[in-house]
């Protein structure tokens, strides 16, 4: 889909704005088609809250340059301080990893980035287009509990909710530990990539024997094998609903990055139970954004045609109404293939499958905690300008 012909399933030219920005031809080529969307009567507030929900604040601000006579100078400048904080950000971030990475080497441990900066690098060219909020790093299971004690030793802080055990395994998560370090950037300690009703499953030593290397500030950082990285990228969005613009030209880049094995990449889904996590997300990408997916990719499948149809309707829905909320979970229980998997789903929504995680006297409390959140989540969200959505 070229940037001229975007989808008419979204009618308001803010949204359109944000499609144009985000698809993978070039600059020169979108030019002409968001001059156009431009001159409409447009909701400069709308389409810059949707921008930051959808991470695409910088790329805007990128894709605005040229056509800046269009645009009133006080969304400029908000678009230029976030640029200045998102780049800011990875900067920092890239430093915090770069630590993390010399701990775990201190200790002989081997540590495989995926996301963050090396991704922004890798697809965008440039720290700030692809904002982010954190520091993600997979290690093997066998090593978590050394390199999380090593972050602590260091000055790093477990979260609250990482309660239980040397280390504090989490009540909520079962795939990742959360830290903090002393300027407050939070990583994520990884030793999967979702939680196990996904039915996702890849090895450390599977992903590391794959893995390549991505120059960041000058340094050799180990990450993910193009095939590997499509596969977690496409799970990732796909878990949190198709949500976030950003996530899908993430696939979409990584897509149209020379070299995809895509017999490989097909043989690895099915291998690791991952069809309803890429098929329906390399669909979105290709036809939202661009991405250049062979025609013997069955994207067009009556699955990934149901669960992309699904997850179009609410690109740029209003989360905090509890209705669209329903439609989100609705949509996750979609995506589990497995009926066990759909019912751990559900259970773990009001905390019942992390039960176990619990003492006798918290278990009661852990239930009507998840509860309360289910409700909690869908209260309005904060001015996107003044945060960084997750990664």
């Amino acid at each position: 889909m070229s940037p001229n012909q975007l989808s008419d399933f979204f009618s308001r030219p803010e949204e359109k704005i944000l499609l144009c920005c985000a698809h993978t031809a070039s600059e020169a080529e979108k030019r002409s088609r968001l001059k156009q969307l431009l001159a409409s009567d447009l909701d400069w507030e709308y389409l810059f809250s949707q921008a930051g929900q959808h991470g695409l604040l910088c790329l805007l601000l990128r894709s605005l340059g040229g056509s800046e006579s269009q645009v009133p100078e006080p969304v400029l400048d908000r678009l230029r301080e976030y640029y200045s904080f998102s780049l800011d950000r990875s900067i920092r971030l890239t430093r915090t990893l770069f630590e993390v990475l010399d701990l775990a080497g201190q200790q002989g441990i081997r540590v495989l980035p995926f996301k963050g900066p090396p991704l922004a690098v890798l697809l965008y060219g440039e720290l700030a287009l692809r904002p982010t909020s954190d520091v993600d790093v997979l290690v093997s299971a066998e090593d978590r509990e050394t390199l999380a004690q090593t972050l602590i030793d260091a000055g790093y802080e477990a979260v609250e909710t990482n309660r239980g055990g040397a280390t504090t395994p989490s009540l909520k998560q079962l795939f990742h530990w959360v830290y903090i370090d002393r300027d407050g950037l939070r990583v994520e300690l990884h030793w999967a990539f979702a939680q196990p009703d996904l039915g996702f499953m890849y090895s450390f030593e599977e992903l590391w024997q794959e893995s390549r290397s991505v120059y960041l500030a000058g340094r050799r950082v180990p990450f993910l094998g193009p095939e590997q990285l499509l596969l977690v990228l496409c799970l990732h969005t796909a878990k949190h609903g198709w949500r976030e613009l950003r996530w899908l030209r993430d696939i979409a880049l990584s897509a149209n990055q020379e070299g995809i094995d895509w017999d490989k990449l097909l043989r690895l889904s099915r291998l690791h139970g991952a069809e309803r996590t890429l098929l329906p997300s390399l669909k979105l990408a290709k036809d939202l954004l661009g991405a250049r997916v062979p025609d013997r990719v069955p994207v067009q499948d009556l699955m990934p045609r149901i669960l992309s149809t699904w997850a179009l309707s609410l690109s740029f829905a209003d989360y905090s109404r509890i209705s669209v909320g329903v439609q989100e979970h609705l949509l996750a229980v979609a995506l589990r293939k497995h009926v066990l998997q759909k019912i751990r789903y559900l259970l773990r929504g009001l905390g019942v499958v992390d039960w176990h995680l619990a003492n006798g006297q918290r278990r009661g409390q852990h239930f009507v905690h998840r509860l309360l959140s289910l409700l909690k989540k869908y209260r309005s969200r904060p001015d996107p300008g003044r945060r960084v959505s997750g990664d």
